[in-house]
């Protein structure tokens, strides 16, 4: 499933067609909550921060944001370390505030 980032709302698609379109600061959500110790276990797997930021499409330095709590992290981006760690460590635990259960209505 990718996903398309328009101001407040969030666009899933799957196969190219629309399959779910969510407002979620219109709803309370707090999607900028990171768990940093869930991505510094990332890291671990893939091989290291350098190696997590060149999968993800980032910078060390957002990778070092991350890891330390400095910043939040997309959807997208806990999406793509759920993958590169072959869901080992999940979006879900990256950013357990995000409401993935809406996902699947």
């Amino acid at each position: 499933m990718s996903r398309e980032k328009k101001s407040s709302t969030l666009c899933f698609f799957k196969d190219n067609a629309r399959v779910k379109k969510i407002d979620y600061k219109n709803k309370g959500w707090n999607v900028k909550k990171i768990n940093s110790e869930a991505v510094k276990k990332a890291a671990e797997i893939v091989g290291g921060k350098q190696k997590l930021a060149t999968i993800v499409g980032v910078a060390y330095k957002t990778i070092l944001d991350w890891t330390s709590g400095r910043s939040g992290i997309t959807v997208g981006n806990a999406l793509k370390i759920e993958r590169a760690t072959n869901s080992e460590i999940t979006a879900k635990e990256i950013l357990p505030s995000f409401p993935w259960d809406e996902l699947n209505k």
